[in-house]
C-alpha cells in the first residue's frame, strides 16, 4: 500500500498489492488494484490474467460479465498473434490413434497435478499417445510419476512461445489440451498460435480462456448446464460422467469417530485458501454459525501463519456478528496432517463463489459431509459436480438460506453425521469420483469427437 501511495504509476507495486489482497480474501481491493496494473502497464497480460482470475472468484460477478473481461484479455494480448502453420499432413483416418498434448505448469502436488497424474496413467494406449508439455518450475513426486506415465515428456520452462509452437509442431499434436487457463504460468498465448488443429480447455481453470483460437471447454452436466453455453467462447463439450477424479492417497490417516459425539459441541471446518473466503462467503457462514449455537470453526491453510491475516480474519468475523473466540486458525502442515485435522471436523463448509474441488473430495474421504452453494457460474459448482457423482445432492444448496438450512440440518442429526463418516470411504470408492479409468474412457471419447468434428465426420 505505501509503494502505490510512493509510486502512483507503478503497475508492479498494484500488482503486489492485489495479490496480497487477493489472498487475504479481499476481492474488491484486489480486482482494483489489479485494474490499476493494467491501467498502468497494459501490455503485461500477466496482470492481465491475474485480474481475470480475481474476477472469476467475485461474487459481483456472472457468465456475461465474465465472458467479456476474458474476451478483453484476448483482443488486448492474442489477436494480433501470428497463426503457427504446421508443416505436417495429419490423416483423418477417424479411427488412428491420436496425439494428445497437455500443457501445464501444474504436473505437480497441485489439485490439478494429482487428477492429471492419474489420468494420464489410465489412458488406453491403443487410443491416444500422451504428450506433456511441462512448465512446472519445482518437481516434486508427482511430477516424476507425470513424467514416468506419458509416452513423451517435454520440459519448456525455458522456451519462447514460437519455440514451444513449433516442438508442438513437430511432434504433430492433433489435440492440445490447455490445463491452466489464466492461472499461474499459463501458456495461452502459445494456444493463440493454434499450434494444433484441434484445441481444448480442461480442469485447470473453471470458466473461458476467452481465446478464438481454443475450440472447446471441456465440462459435465452439473458445472457446465447448456443454460451456461453463453458465458463461454469456446464449444462447450460436456462429458457423460463427473469431469475429475480422484485416487485416494495410500497414506490417509484412517477416519475417526465423530467429534461431536464426544465434545458436545458441532466442528465445523474449511481447509481452502483464505482468499477463497470472500464477504460473500463469511456472510454464508455467519449465517451458519449463529444458527448452530455453541458451534465451532477450523480455518486450516498456510496463510493462517500469518498473524496479520487472522487478525484480519478475526475482525471480519466479529463485524459479521460472530465471536472471534470460536475461530480457530491452523496453518500448513503435510498433506497427511491436513487430513487427519478432519478427524477434528463433523462438518465441512464450502467456499464461495470460489468452490473447491480436491478439498471437496479430501473432506468427504475423510467422512466429513460438505455443505455447498451451487452459483450462477462453474467455478461456483465444483463441490456441488462432486457431491452429486458420489451420490450426495442433498447437501447441494440452491440459495444462502437452504445453505444454513442444509448445515443446520445435519448439526441436529448427529447419528446422520455418524452414519456418512463411517460409510462415506466405500460411497467414494464406488462412485464414478473414483473410477479414474472411466473419466479416461470419456476424455478419450470426446477427443475422438472432436477430431471426427474438425474432419466433418458424422459423430
Amino acid at each position: 500500500q505505501k509503494a502505490t501511495e510512493r509510486w502512483p504509476e507503478d503497475a508492479a507495486a498494484y500488482a503486489g498489492l492485489a495479490r496480497t489482497s487477493r489472498m487475504m480474501g479481499h476481492s474488491d481491493t484486489a480486482i482494483n488494484a489489479y485494474r490499476k496494473a493494467v491501467y498502468h502497464s497494459p501490455g503485461n497480460r500477466r496482470y492481465h490474467s491475474n485480474l481475470l482470475f480475481s474476477l472469476i472468484g467475485s461474487a459481483d460477478q456472472d457468465g456475461p460479465s465474465l465472458l467479456a473481461e476474458h474476451r478483453d484479455w484476448h483482443e488486448r494480448h492474442a489477436s494480433s498473434l501470428d497463426t503457427f502453420v504446421t508443416q505436417q499432413s495429419r490423416s483423418d483416418d477417424p479411427e488412428r490413434r491420436l496425439r494428445i498434448g497437455y500443457v501445464s505448469a501444474d504436473f505437480r502436488s497441485h489439485p490439478v497435478g494429482r487428477i492429471v497424474r492419474s489420468v494420464i496413467a489410465a489412458h488406453d494406449r491403443a487410443v491416444v499417445e500422451v504428450f506433456c508439455y511441462s512448465g512446472t518450475a519445482r518437481p516434486d513426486n508427482i511430477t516424476t510419476e507425470t513424467e514416468a506415465a506419458s509416452d513423451h515428456w517435454r520440459s519448456i520452462n525455458n522456451l519462447s512461445d514460437d519455440a514451444v509452437s513449433n516442438v508442438i509442431g513437430e511432434d504433430e499434436i492433433d489435440i492440445l489440451v490447455d490445463l491452466s487457463g489464466h492461472s499461474a504460468k499459463n501458456r495461452l498465448t502459445v494456444f493463440a498460435r493454434k499450434p494444433a488443429p484441434v484445441q481444448a480447455s480442461w480442469l485447470g481453470y473453471m470458466s473461458t480462456t476467452g481465446l478464438t483460437a481454443i475450440d472447446y471447454y471441456i465440462g459435465d452436466e452439473i458445472h457446465t448446464p447448456e443454460e451456461f453455453d453463453s458465458h463461454f467462447s469456446e464449444k462447450v463439450y460436456r462429458l457423460r460422467r463427473n469431469l475429475t477424479c480422484f485416487s485416494p492417497p495410500d497414506d490417509a490417516p484412517p477416519t475417526g469417530t465423530l467429534p461431536a459425539a464426544s465434545a458436545d459441541q458441532i466442528t465445523f471446518g474449511c481447509f481452502g485458501n483464505p482468499g477463497k473466503i470472500t464477504d460473500a462467503c463469511l456472510e454464508l457462514w455467519a449465517g451458519v454459525l449463529t444458527t448452530v449455537e455453541g458451534s465451532r470453526l477450523i480455518l486450516r491453510y498456510q496463510g493462517y501463519e500469518d498473524p496479520v491475516v487472522c487478525q484480519d480474519f478475526t475482525q471480519r468475523f466479529s463485524n459479521a456478528g460472530i465471536d472471534p473466540a470460536r475461530i480457530d486458525f491452523e496453518g500448513s502442515t503435510d498433506y497427511r496432517g491436513v487430513l487427519e485435522t478432519y478427524n477434528r471436523v463433523d462438518i465441512a463448509l464450502d467456499t464461495y463463489p470460489y468452490s473447491g474441488t480436491m478439498t471437496t473430495i479430501e473432506a468427504l474421504w475423510m467422512g466429513v459431509p460438505v455443505v455447498t452453494l451451487a452459483g450462477n457460474r462453474t467455478l461456483a459448482r465444483q463441490a456441488a459436480g462432486q457431491l452429486s457423482a458420489a451420490g450426495l445432492d442433498e447437501l447441494i444448496a440452491g440459495d444462502a438460506e437452504a445453505f444454513v438450512s442444509v448445515a443446520a440440518s445435519l448439526a441436529n442429526d448427529l447419528g446422520r453425521l455418524a452414519s456418512y463418516r463411517s460409510s462415506m470411504r466405500d460411497r467414494l470408492s464406488n462412485s464414478p469420483l473414483c473410477d479414474v479409468s472411466d473419466l479416461a474412457r470419456a476424455l478419450e471419447d470426446a477427443y475422438r469427437a472432436m477430431w471426427l468434428n474438425h474432419f466433418g465426420h458424422a459423430v
